[in-house]
């Protein structure tokens, strides 16, 4: 009988221990979660300006802002891309550059691409270059 409640004895203490790793294991789970320590993916993004347009009579520059969403993100990196880097580049900064070509090409419309690295979710800006009047 004293072997018997010795038993029981012990598997109650394990028993007990293992809800106390359990419980503990959750309490941890749930503080990482309720402190943002996840990964919080990017669901879009979005740029400051949809179109612009440039008169080809001199060079110009323009400033483009990425909102990516959600604010919280983990990542929120951009990439930036002009679809004809002769006329139109961009660095990574968002910044936009006109560079004058020859007159009588007639217009042009140029996109600006920006991709999200995490996702690659994209936002585009089409600008047009119009000829002198």
């Amino acid at each position: 009988m004293h072997q018997q409640n010795m038993k029981q004895r012990k598997s109650v203490f394990i028993i007990s221990a293992l809800v106390l790793i359990i419980s503990a294991v959750l309490t941890v789970g749930g503080c990482r979660s309720a402190t943002g320590g996840g990964v919080v993916h990017v669901t879009s993004v979005s740029l400051n300006i949809m179109g612009h347009a440039f008169m080809n009579d001199g060079n110009y520059e323009l400033q483009l802002e990425a909102k990516v969403l959600p604010e919280n993100a983990t990542n929120k990196n951009v990439t930036c891309k002009s679809s004809n880097e002769r006329r139109i580049t961009v660095d990574q900064t968002g910044k936009v550059t006109y560079h004058r070509h020859y007159e009588g090409d007639g217009p042009e419309y140029i996109d600006v691409i920006v991709t999200t690295e995490d996702g690659g979710y994209t936002s585009t800006c089409t600008l047009s270059v119009l000829d002198d009047l």
